[in-house]
């Protein structure tokens, strides 16, 4: 898949003020979408179950290829999650793996993030926050001859004797008042 999915968002408000989505027709919707893959499976059997009746379930369990499955749907109807399978032969055996997942949300479809993606954001910002702290820390250390390093803290508040007799009396008269 492209990097570029990820940064991609479909709204087709033509289709939407037309049919409202509903679990029957979210892949029809779906198939505008520049996410979707015009070979698919499912595409297929559009063009084939117009001609002739096709049991669907069987269709695409015993079919090699890529195809798009809805697997949940809230009972508003506004969010729904899509997964781009692929279904292989493995030892004679048709098996699907997972290849995507896609979800809308009110209309807008989106490229649900992988975990690699996740992760690698994840590391990114460490390292990102690890170099800011170590450039500080760079920024507040100086070395003095006798002591060797010292680091220094930029966020020392210095109060003067005077602004401690002034709280300190405030209190005390704060105190006789009550």
């Amino acid at each position: 898949m492209k990097d570029s999915e990820f940064n991609q968002v479909f709204y087709c408000p033509e289709f939407i003020n037309t049919n409202p989505l509903t679990k029957e027709n979210i892949l029809e919707y779906f198939s505008y979408s520049p996410f979707y893959d015009e070979f698919s499976l499912n595409q297929i059997f559009k063009m084939q179950s117009r001609f002739a009746q096709i049991n669907i379930d069987k269709f695409m369990n015993q079919t090699k290829g890529i195809f798009y499955e809805v697997i949940e749907s809230n009972s508003e109807n506004t969010l729904f999650i899509i997964i781009k399978k692929e279904n292989v032969s493995i030892n004679n055996k048709i098996v699907s793996n997972n290849l995507a997942v896609y979800f809308s949300i009110l209309g807008y479809v989106y490229r649900a993030p992988t975990l690699e993606l996740l992760e690698n954001k994840a590391i990114i910002t460490m390292l990102y926050n690890l170099s800011k702290a170590l450039d500080l820390s760079e920024k507040s250390k100086r070395y003095d001859f006798l002591k060797g390093r010292i680091f220094e803290s930029n966020d020392t508040i210095e109060v003067n004797e005077e602004e401690n007799r002034f709280l300190l009396n405030t209190l005390q008269e704060f105190i006789k008042k009550s």
